[in-house]
């Protein structure tokens, strides 16, 4: 997460609180026993969402507790759901095939994902349902994508 380039500006640090960003913000990573706690202040339902998908995506991953705060305080709402899925879906390594972020299309509805369209393979088709449910404020995932013959 350091390195990616959403989190420029957000101090991160592992088990211990670094200095704040230059806007005020940080993050501690820390794990223990394959579970990452998450703890700090983002500037959005976004950077929290991203921050929490990302823990997911590391092999071995248990579980992920997600105690950021955003500052200003913000909903997580079908917007912000859209929005982080879409990025998600164009940012995971196991997804990165030239068409298939085109070929997935989109709807949130009261916190509901469903997904149409193409998926290249069965093992994309599941990881693109796995970043639905990663997500907070994702109650249902219906994964109607088809796969590419």
């Amino acid at each position: 997460m350091r390195s990616d380039r959403d989190f420029q500006g957000i101090a991160i640090g592992r088990d211990e609180a670094p200095e704040a960003g230059p806007l005020g913000d940080w993050m501690v990573l820390s794990a223990h026993h394959g579970v990452v706690r998450l703890q700090g202040t983002v500037p959005s339902v976004n950077y929290r969402q991203l921050a929490e998908v990302m823990a997911w995506w590391i092999p071995g991953i248990a579980g992920v507790v997600n105690e950021l705060q955003v500052d200003p305080p913000q909903e997580e709402d079908d917007g912000e759901i859209l929005d982080a899925l879409n990025l998600l879906l164009d940012r995971d390594p196991a997804l990165q095939h030239d068409e298939i972020h085109d070929e997935i299309k989109l709807m949130v509805r009261e916190g509901e994902v469903t997904m149409g369209g193409i998926a290249v393979s069965a093992d994309q088709k599941e990881r693109a349902e796995r970043n639905g449910w990663y997500l907070p404020g994702v109650r249902n995932v219906i994964n109607k994508l088809d796969i590419a013959p």
